[in-house]
């Protein structure tokens, strides 16, 4: 595996990789099931993820760099073995394998760039941003996921949504709170009064949502009498009150708290009550 040991470029050269990125590159996906297919892949980094597509077509799919765990140089991978005939035509300092998931088996993305410089700069701008998350402030990581959500709520760059994508939204995030209320905090933030709100919007009702004492009160029963709540507080919230199987594990909610907060709190990690 690679370390940040193996790359250590300028941080000049770290911009220019990191807009190189944003502006994307195309190259040819290999697949377990399938022949290879050329997509165009970018950096969205205000969501801090790898997306890709066909040339004239909508997104296709998402990789979160946080669930990235290895990036390799080469033709390692299951996707490259099962397509013989292409494999042993490639250059194998144009390919990469992104390794990525949240459970015990790993997903691949297995890609081949256009030449070495391109794979380069996947290698480099991803090991990078792998190791840059663990660091990042925490209001940076409510605005990444606020912003996941939202594209999710408003696919193909839609600039506004309904209440009835943020009672979606509520079901998904299980944020228990009834419809009256809901209705009350959208009018709220509904700043032009036509039942639609922006970006901006949405993340005013969040704000106003974090505050609502129905959603406080989920927690209070957890914490501890400095308002702090612990690993096992946290574990007990998420098998009660979110139903959460792969809680039973406690040293994954430790690694989830530990992700969340970065270099906050590291030996005894805790969230308070606000965050």
């Amino acid at each position: 595996m690679f370390t940040m040991a193996n790359v250590e470029p300028e941080f000049a050269e770290m911009g220019t990789i990191v807009t190189a990125l944003k502006e994307g590159t195309t190259m040819t996906r290999f697949y377990s099931n399938r022949r290879p297919e050329t997509r165009i892949f970018l950096l969205k980094l205000d969501e801090f993820q790898i997306a890709w597509w066909r040339n004239a077509g909508k997104e296709e799919g998402t990789v979160d760099i946080r669930e990235i765990k290895e990036v390799r140089r080469g033709i390692s991978s299951k996707d490259f073995d099962r397509s013989p005939d292409y494999s042993k035509k490639l250059d194998p300092n144009s390919c990469l394998v992104i390794f990525y998931g949240m459970e015990f088996k790993l997903k691949t993305l297995s890609c081949v760039a256009q030449n070495n410089k391109e794979r380069e700069y996947w290698v480099k701008g991803l090991i990078y941003l792998m190791y840059e998350n663990p660091y990042v402030a925490q209001p940076s990581l409510i605005y990444r996921w606020i912003l996941k959500e939202w594209n999710a709520l408003a696919p193909g760059n839609r600039k506004e949504i309904t209440m009835k994508e943020v009672k979606q939204f509520l079901q998904k995030a299980n944020i228990k709170i009834n419809n009256s209320r809901v209705r009350e905090l959208f009018q709220e933030v509904d700043s032009k009064r036509n039942g639609h709100i922006n970006f901006d919007g949405f993340r005013y009702l969040y704000d106003l949502l974090m505050n609502q004492h129905e959603i406080a009160g989920n927690f209070f029963s957890f914490r501890n009498p400095r308002n702090q709540i612990h690993v096992e507080q946290f574990q007990r919230f998420l098998l009660e009150e979110q139903k959460e199987t792969i809680a039973q594990d406690i040293n994954k909610v430790k690694d989830y708290l530990t992700k969340c907060l970065g270099e906050e709190r590291p030996d005894k990690p805790y969230f308070t009550m606000s965050e």
